[in-house]
Parts: structure tokens; C-alpha cells; sequence
């Protein structure tokens, strides 16, 4: 009995001792699990939209410490956009590539993150992407803004200096410059690019004229243009008659009606041709057929034509309203206008470099300058020494232009011409001052012409009085002009008398034959000479 109760026991041990072998070699062979993982090159920078020069590369480390290969891993782009090629799924013996990394286009931060089997923690990798190389400048904000001739523009224009991917790119020097509209720019003209690539341009004036206007920018061999519109509800509409006129003349023309929409704002109400067709024969337009019924106008049509009259520096030509409105705010404003040119002098003006003035000039006339003045009751004492014209704006004008309302500026009206035949006298503004010490000499409205390479400045004189007589106008739309003094009178005297001064112009300026009223009633007003 002792003997087996021994045997049992023996026995018992030995299973004892083989399930403790059992247990340690199970735990000798357990697989080790990760502890941490870490990258190197994290943090890099590159080029946006390539492959970053040094991929980083991350390990895998087992609780000793030691570089753990054939883990299971995972490596996707997690931020920035751009792609991964080849990227691992098990760890190598070392260090191992996250693979291909392509930035994405933005500008910024890239990140990748790994992803490790075991480990809870994951691992954002992450590289910087910058801006490539200057390839674009364009219009950030500011762009199609309106504003009156001559006037500001309220917001400033911004320009972006940029990559292929429209990335900003800072320092980059930019240069401003006009490149249509003749306006004007009021600081540096060239800037460095900032944060996003911005830059801003100086404070820009629009030019005087309606059409185009534009704002370049340049960096480089890189260029933009930023476009703005000059205000105006006025519409001057040119017809050409008569003989084909030279491209270049009839671009004058074109420019002054640019210059007139500029300087007169307000919109005048259409007019309809209504009950019978209107004739153009009485204006003496030839070669075109009434205008039909139906026909509109917006707001002033001046017909226009250059022919053969006399040959140079005899009889310019003549201009002025042939029918004006009857009723409504715009009563007694120009409705249709003629102006007629002798070709040869257009030429020769055009050669001295002074045709735009006197095509301005004579479309003036046509609008209402000097030809409206009288019927609208605005010039006192015609036909007298003391003839002068006596509204608020223009006589503004001459105080602002520097005149005094004693001496230049006439006690409250502005001096208007006594000399010359009815083209030039009462309604011109006054040019000689030889008898008075008062005269505007070089302003565009006097009835002479300043030698070639001289300006003839339109002042706000000018422009005041077609304000005076109805018209909506806008005065930033003048020219800089400063009334002469007495002293500066007495010296332009001594330099006509030396036959340096100004000639006058032989033009014959008419008043309208008729008024026409919404309802399409003719009311004559005087036989056309």
C-alpha cells in the first residue's frame, strides 16, 4: 500500500514540474509588442505641388529599446493635400521610408500619419510647403470701380504677386504706372509685395474723359491692368456727313464727345421723333433723310463734317445747337447740333499738334458754351465794353481758378469778349487785356488759339457755365488753370505785339433754329445764316 500511495505521488510531482516546463517555455516564445515609434527629417520644407528632396522616415522601437522590422504599419496623407507613392506597410529593419511624398499645392503645413499595429499612439509627420517661383500678378480687390472724372477712386486697387498655384509670394517689387484713361496716381510708384503677396497701389484719379481707364501693375516680365469707368449719365452721339473723313480727324471728334460726357454728368430725358419725320436740310446736314419717326436721341446728336471751304487760315468753320428742347428741367438745352470744318485747316491743326482743342472747343460751342448763354439769359451788357457773363458757377470757377472779384473775376461775373464778329464777341470769354487788364488768355473758350506747343486749358469757368444754363456737370472734371494777373495780362500785350501771342479763331458759332417738345412741336426760333 505504501508502495502505491509512493508510485501516485511520484507521479503527481513529475505532471507538477512538466506544466510549470510547459508554462515557461509558453512564455519564453510570446511575440514582443511595440513600445514607441519616431520619425526623423520631420518638420522639412519644400516646394509646394513636388516630391520633398528627403522623405522622413520613421522606426518602430520594442520596450528594450531596440528597432522592431515586419510590423504592420499604415502611412496616409492626413493634411495639405498632395499624394504618397509607395508607402510601406511593414516596418523595415532600421529606419523605414514613408516613400514618394508629393506636397500639395497650397502653401503650409503637409502632414502624414503612420499609423503602427499595437500601438495606440499615432504619428503625424509633417513637412512645410513653399511658395514656387513669381509666375502671375493679378487684381486682388479694387477692380471696376466707377467714380466722376477727375475724382479718386474710393477703395484702393490691390494687386497678388503669385505662383503657378496662386500662392502670394512676398518681396517681390512691383511698379504702377497709367496706361489708359490719362488719370493720375498720388504716392510711390513702386511697392513690395507683403503677407500673401499683396500689394497696394497708390491712390489713383481717374482721368477726365469717359472710356477706357486702366491701372497696370508689373513685376518683372509679369503684368496686370485694373480697369475703372468714369461716372456719367450724359451721351454725346457724333454722326459724320459729307465727305469720308480722315480716321485720325474723325478721332478728335470721338475724344471730345469723351470729354464733354466727362464734364456734363446729369442724363437729359430721351427724345422720340414723333408725328412727322424731322428734317436735317434746315440744319444744313446733307445727304442724310429726316429722321423717322421713332427715332430717339440720347441725350445730344451733333452731326459733323469737314469739307472744302477756303483752304488753311481763313474760314475755320462753325458750330452750334440747330434745335434745342421745349419743356421739362431741360428746357432750352441742345437737343441737335452741326458742326461744319474746312478740311484744310484741320489738317494744319492737326500737324501742330492743336486739333483735340479746337475740336473741343467748337463741340462746346454745340453743346452750349457761348450759343445757349444769351437764351438762357446769362450774359449782361452784350454788345457793349461791359459785356459779361453773370452765373454763380462760373463765376465760382473764376475765384477758384485764382481770379479776383474785383479785378479778373468782374464784381461777381465773369468778363466776357467785346471784340471780334458775332463768332467771337459775347460769346467767347474775354482774351485781350489791353483795355481792361482782364483776360483769360490760354483757357480753351476765349476765341483765340494759343501758339503750337501751348496749352489751352478747360477750366471750370468753362464747365460752371453749362451748370449755369442747366446742365448736370462735374467740376473735378477741369483742367489746372490759373487767371492771368494784371501783370501776367500786360506781358501776353507785349508778346502780341510782337506776333507771339494767340490768333484769333475764324469760326462763325450759330444759334438753334428751332425748339422741338416731347410732343414733336416745332417752334421756329430764328432762319440759319
Amino acid at each position: 500500500m505504501a508502495s502505491v500511495m509512493l508510485s501516485f505521488n511520484v507521479r503527481l510531482a513529475l505532471g507538477a514540474a512538466l506544466l510549470a516546463l510547459a508554462a515557461c517555455a509558453k512564455d519564453a516564445t510570446a511575440p514582443i509588442k511595440p513600445a514607441s515609434v519616431s520619425a526623423a527629417n520631420n518638420g522639412a520644407n519644400g516646394t509646394v505641388g513636388t516630391v520633398l528632396a528627403t522623405a522622413p522616415t520613421f522606426t518602430v522601437l520594442d520596450p528594450s529599446g531596440n528597432a522592431m522590422a515586419n510590423v504592420s504599419v499604415a502611412v496616409v496623407v492626413s493634411g495639405g493635400g498632395g499624394s504618397i507613392v509607395g508607402a510601406p506597410t511593414r516596418t523595415s529593419a532600421g529606419a523605414t521610408s514613408v516613400g514618394t511624398w508629393t506636397l500639395g499645392n497650397t502653401a503650409g503645413m503637409n502632414s502624414l500619419t503612420v499609423t503602427v499595429n499595437g500601438l495606440a499612439a499615432l504619428l503625424t509627420i509633417t513637412a512645410t510647403g513653399m511658395p514656387d517661383v513669381a509666375s502671375k500678378i493679378t487684381v486682388n480687390t479694387g477692380g471696376t470701380q466707377s467714380a466722376f472724372g477727375g475724382a479718386a477712386l474710393a477703395l484702393p486697387i490691390s494687386f497678388k504677386v503669385a505662383d503657378r498655384f496662386n500662392n502670394g509670394i512676398t518681396d517681390q517689387a512691383v511698379t504702377f504706372a497709367i496706361v489708359a484713361g490719362g488719370g493720375s496716381l498720388s504716392g510711390p510708384a513702386t511697392a513690395t509685395t507683403g503677407a500673401g503677396g499683396l500689394v497696394s497701389a497708390p491712390e489713383w484719379t481717374l482721368g477726365k474723359s469717359t472710356g477706357t481707364q486702366q491701372l497696370g501693375a508689373t513685376s518683372g516680365a509679369m503684368a496686370a491692368v485694373a480697369s475703372a469707368n468714369v461716372s456719367s449719365d450724359f451721351s454725346v452721339d457724333v454722326r459724320f456727313f459729307g465727305a469720308a473723313m480722315d480716321p485720325t480727324i474723325q478721332a478728335a471728334f470721338t475724344a471730345a464727345a469723351a470729354r464733354i460726357q466727362g464734364l456734363v454728368t446729369g442724363d437729359l430725358q430721351n427724345f422720340s421723333v414723333n408725328q412727322a419725320p424731322l428734317e436735317l436740310a434746315g440744319c444744313g446736314v446733307t445727304g442724310i433723310a429726316a429722321l423717322p419717326i421713332g427715332e430717339q436721341i440720347d441725350d445730344i446728336r451733333i452731326y459733323a463734317q469737314a469739307k472744302v471751304i477756303d483752304g488753311v487760315g481763313l474760314v475755320l468753320g462753325s458750330a452750334g445747337p440747330c434745335y434745342t428742347r421745349d419743356g421739362g428741367s431741360a428746357s432750352g438745352l441742345t437737343l441737335i447740333a452741326v458742326m461744319n470744318f474746312d478740311v484744310a485747316d484741320l489738317q494744319n491743326l492737326q500737324t501742330s499738334n492743336r486739333l483735340n482743342s479746337v475740336i473741343l472747343h467748337e463741340m462746346l460751342h454745340a453743346v452750349g458754351v457761348g450759343t445757349l448763354w444769351s437764351s438762357k439769359a446769362q450774359v449782361s451788357g452784350a454788345n457793349s465794353p461791359n459785356s459779361a457773363f453773370i452765373g454763380a458757377h462760373a463765376v465760382a470757377g473764376c475765384l477758384f481758378h485764382g481770379g479776383v472779384a474785383a479785378n479778373q473775376c468782374g464784381s461777381g461775373t465773369v468778363p466776357v469778349e467785346t471784340i471780334g464778329g458775332i463768332g467771337t464777341r459775347d460769346v467767347h470769354w474775354r482774351e485781350n487785356p489791353s483795355a481792361t487788364g482782364i483776360g483769360f488768355r490760354t483757357e480753351l473758350m476765349t476765341g483765340f488759339l494759343s501758339p503750337a506747343g501751348i496749352a489751352n486749358p478747360l477750366s471750370r469757368i468753362t464747365i460752371g457755365s453749362l451748370g449755369d444754363i442747366g446742365y448736370v456737370v462735374n467740376l473735378l472734371s477741369a483742367d489746372s488753370y490759373a487767371v492771368p494777373s494784371t501783370l501776367a495780362a500786360s506781358l501776353s500785350t507785349i508778346r502780341d505785339a510782337q506776333g507771339l501771342g494767340e490768333f484769333q479763331l475764324n469760326e462763325t458759332v450759330f444759334q438753334p433754329i428751332a425748339s422741338i417738345d416731347a410732343s414733336g412741336r416745332i417752334t421756329p426760333l430764328r432762319q440759319r445764316p
